[in-house]
């Protein structure tokens, strides 16, 4: 006799895999948001005698960031998209 796989033993495994998924983007946006916060603390008493500030800093990460092949599809361009831009 053939038995059919149980639902909730298929549904487990999906659900481990999304919760996963899940865990490790939230600690990367917990990294993220983080560094951001040491960053708008410390940089301006690091850049306090350089010509820079943080929104150049800032324009200059994400345009780095943004840089990145894995995240190209994810840019928004300016020329198409000026109400998200701003």
């Amino acid at each position: 006799m053939h038995r059919m796989p149980r639902p909730d033993a298929l549904n487990g495994a999906a659900e481990g895999n999304s919760l996963e998924l899940s865990h490790h983007f939230y600690v990367l946006l917990l990294a993220g948001v983080g560094a951001l916060v040491l960053l708008t603390a410390w940089l301006p008493m690091l850049l306090r005698e350089a010509p820079l500030s943080l929104p150049i800093i800032c324009v200059g990460a994400g345009a780095a960031l943004f840089a990145l092949p894995s995240l190209r599809p994810f840019a928004v361009h300016p020329v198409q998209f000026p109400v998200v831009v701003e």
